[in-house]
């Protein structure tokens, strides 16, 4: 994952750590271990975001907590938990007020950034939730997961606005920047869905 500036760029490891890289010279900036440095990830990591200014860094998997991180200086701003499974994927509104994050626990979880807490807990999908992402105005929410669909979900009031099968599971889901159109991957390949409000 690129920072919006495109100076960094984040990685997640089996191992349970994050790391920094410088892209101008391909050096380590930050290393982010919840093992030596802080109480943190005890299993793989799966996913990591950039908040939309590039201050905070998101990151979870295995472990079902995601921590975020100060990209400055690595430390850590606070711990999310509440996933009962396997984190998949999260990503921040584009506003930087809200984290998304999904998990095989079937549960999309809405967080408020500025201090941590759960905002909102969304259920619909039947199985497995893998990708989120959110709309570039910020109004929306997509998910996808292994159940075949595409959900859409409010942010002013947390309901699934849609939902749209495929005919196999999904892994990840991405907006277009004019936020017309919705990409979603999984076994069967790539499905471009336009959405009219």
């Amino acid at each position: 994952m690129f920072s919006p500036d495109g100076t960094l760029l984040a990685t997640t490891s089996n191992d349970g750590t994050v790391r920094l890289w410088q892209i101008t010279d391909g050096t380590e900036h930050t290393v982010l271990t919840g093992r030596t440095v802080l109480t943190g990830y005890t299993d793989a990591m799966e996913t990591c975001a950039f908040s939309s200014d590039g201050t905070l860094l998101a990151a979870g998997g295995g472990d079902r907590t995601v921590r975020l991180w100060r990209v400055a200086d690595g430390t850590e701003h606070a711990v999310l938990t509440g996933h009962t499974e396997v984190l998949n994927d999260c990503a921040f509104s584009p506003d930087g007020a809200l984290l998304a994050t999904v998990s095989d626990d079937r549960t999309v979880r809405l967080w408020q950034v500025r201090d941590g807490t759960e905002h909102a807990v969304l259920t619909g999908h039947t199985s497995w939730v893998h990708g989120c992402a959110f709309s570039p105005d910020g109004t929306l929410l997509a998910t996808s997961g292994n159940d075949g669909t595409v959900r859409l979900w409010r942010i002013t009031d947390h309901k699934c606005h849609c939902a749209i099968r495929v005919a196999a599971p999904l892994g990840g889901v991405a907006w277009h920047p004019a936020g017309t159109l919705l990409c979603a991957v999984g076994g069967a390949g790539a499905y471009l869905l336009a959405y009219r409000p």
